[in-house]
C-alpha cells in the first residue's frame, strides 16, 4: 500500500510538471500601459492623469485580470462589483494559440513590454466605448494590471490587462464605497 500512495504522488508530481506554466505580473509592463495612456490624454487635450492607485482597486483589477487570463473565459467583472470599485472598466486579451511563446515573456525579453503594451491600448482605443471611458475627462485615476500566462511547452501564452478607473473629485462620498480610503501610488 506505501509503495502505491509513493508511486501515485510521484504521477501526480510529474504530470503537475508537465502541465506546469509561467505567470508573470509585471509593473514594468503595468506603468507602460499606464504611460501610454497618460499620452493619449494629452493628445487628445484630456485633463492631465493624476494618480496610479494601489490598495484595494488594484486587487479587485487582478481578479478580473487573472480570470481573463483563461483563454476560455474572457468577462468585464459583475456590474454591482465594478460599480464598489470602480467608475470605468476596460478588459483585453491577447492569446497565442500555437507558436513561440518566448515573445510574451518579458522577464527574458523586456524589449517586448512596449510592444505587448501598445497591443492593449491599441485594441482599446479602436473600440469606441473602450476609447470613451480612457478620455473620460474625470477618469484622471487609475490602476492597469496585466499578467502573462505561459505554457510549460511555450507554444500557447495569454496575455490579459485590465484598466480600473476611479472618478476624480474633490468629495470622498463621489469614490465608490470600496475605495473609501483613497489609497494610492503616484507613478513617474
Amino acid at each position: 500500500m506505501k509503495k502505491l500512495m509513493v508511486l501515485l504522488c510521484i504521477l501526480t508530481n510529474v504530470a503537475f510538471s508537465l502541465n506546469a506554466q509561467k505567470t508573470i505580473r509585471s509593473i514594468k509592463l503595468d506603468s507602460a500601459v499606464f504611460n501610454l495612456i497618460k499620452q493619449i490624454r494629452i493628445e487628445n487635450k484630456q485633463p492631465s492623469v493624476l494618480k496610479f492607485f494601489m490598495g484595494t482597486i488594484r486587487s479587485y483589477s487582478y481578479r478580473i485580470t487573472d480570470q481573463n487570463c483563461d483563454p476560455n473565459y474572457f468577462q468585464h467583472g459583475p456590474m454591482d462589483t465594478v460599480r464598489k470599485y470602480s467608475n470605468g472598466e476596460c478588459i483585453f486579451q491577447n492569446c497565442l494559440v500555437f507558436g513561440d511563446a518566448s515573445q510574451y515573456d518579458i522577464e527574458l525579453h523586456p524589449e517586448n513590454i512596449a510592444m505587448l503594451a501598445q497591443r492593449a491600448v491599441d485594441a482599446w482605443m479602436g473600440s469606441p466605448d473602450h476609447k470613451w471611458c480612457l478620455l473620460l475627462s474625470w477618469n484622471r485615476s487609475f490602476t492597469i494590471t496585466s499578467q502573462i500566462e505561459i505554457a510549460a511547452d511555450n507554444k500557447k501564452a495569454v496575455l490579459s490587462v485590465s484598466y480600473h478607473a476611479v472618478q476624480h473629485t474633490a468629495k470622498i462620498t463621489e469614490l465608490p464605497y470600496g475605495l473609501q480610503d483613497e489609497s494610492a501610488y503616484y507613478l513617474k
